[in-house]
């Protein structure tokens, strides 16, 4: 037997021979393309750089995302690797996620400039509540990229007079929280929620960041300078739904589980795990958390394993603009994590897309 050619590619960056692809939704790849034969259009798209492809055997628009290196060059991304499209799923075990960004601290940022952010915001939030602070979490590597752990260290300083402000939709499902140095948003499934899709999640986000840096400009406190990112995935898998018994936790999770649950001296029946995957380049690192034990979102108080995926990379001091791309990295990063370490029977009951 042998390959069949690659099917010959028509250059879409020439208006004459087909329309924009901007805001088309990827379709399927067909047939093996050789690099060398294609011709190729790197543009720009509100959330990360893409590479487009119009097949002439089909007519149909190939697209392939390419994972870049935040920072990186035209000549880089070119060299990149085809990656296949993005997992999903109708029905994920999600309940909860946050997207996030870190920013330096600004001067002169008190208590009552979020009192008049909340005053901007409170058609979408109306509930509103006060929080301790998060401390930082910033992911630092050496030269070999390892984790860095930096020893605790006593020192005097001022104590910080802000609060975490936390404003909440009316069906408490959605939440914003900002204070000094970070600004979060979060979505919660409650008891009947459903995911609203990273696509609608992220425009939420990116509109309470510019309200943030609005006021910032309005109170003559500058623009926030971001210099990280973060998105975190917490995923329920419920007894009696996903799994029966810790004999069911090797298919369910293979990636995590090992095959062997019956020992000499018992029998598997609780466990906690913790793994960090460093990502290409050190763009980020990922946080894979799972837990065993009661999800307290309803009377029943189902046994759950709670799996927690946290994506989270380093940024060059920067506008909040220039983020976004971290912030999509670390979404796809998430996902195709999740597929790695969940089984396929358990990705088919979740109804995968892709």
């Amino acid at each position: 037997s042998r390959l069949d050619p690659p099917p010959r590619i028509r250059d879409i960056s020439d208006p004459s021979q087909s329309r924009p692809l901007l805001g088309q939704a990827p379709r399927r790849m067909v047939g093996r393309v050789n690099a060398a034969t294609i011709a190729e259009l790197t543009f720009s798209v509100p959330t990360a750089k893409m590479r487009a492809y119009r097949c002439l055997v089909c007519d149909e628009a190939c697209r392939v995302t390419v994972p870049l290196r935040l920072g990186a060059s035209d000549r880089e991304i070119k060299r990149g690797k085809m990656e296949p499209p993005l997992q999903s799923f109708r029905r994920p075990p999600l309940v909860e996620t946050a997207v996030a960004l870190q920013f330096n601290s600004v001067d002169g940022l008190k208590n009552a400039h979020l009192g008049i952010l909340w005053q901007a915001m409170r058609g979408d939030f109306p509930l509103v509540s006060d929080a301790q602070p998060l401390p930082n979490q910033t992911e630092t590597f050496n030269e070999q990229g390892l984790h860095v752990r930096r020893l605790p260290i006593f020192q005097l300083a001022p104590v910080a007079m802000t609060t975490r402000l936390q404003m909440a939709s009316a069906d408490d499902r959605t939440m914003v929280q900002i204070q000094n140095g970070r600004i979060i948003l979060n979505w919660r499934k409650g008891r009947d929620g459903e995911y609203p899709r990273w696509r609608t999640l992220l425009p939420k986000f990116k509109a309470a960041v510019d309200q943030f840096n609005e006021m910032l400009a309005a109170e003559q406190l500058g623009p926030a300078a971001m210099n990280q990112w973060e998105v975190v995935y917490v995923n329920h898998l419920v007894r009696g739904r996903d799994w029966d018994s810790p004999a069911d936790w090797p298919a369910l999770l293979p990636g995590l589980v090992a095959g062997k649950t019956s020992f000499e001296t018992g029998k598997l029946e609780s466990l906690y795990c913790r793994i960090q995957l460093l990502m290409p380049d050190n763009t980020g690192r990922i946080h894979v958390d799972l837990f065993h034990g009661s999800n307290g979102l309803d009377t029943t108080d189902s046994e759950v394993l709670a799996l927690q995926i946290t994506a989270r990379g380093g940024l060059p001091e920067a506008p909040s603009a220039n983020a976004y791309d971290g912030l999509e990295l670390g979404h796809q990063a998430i996902v195709r994590t999740f597929c790695d370490l969940t089984g396929p029977q358990a990705q088919s009951k979740w109804e995968r897309e892709k």
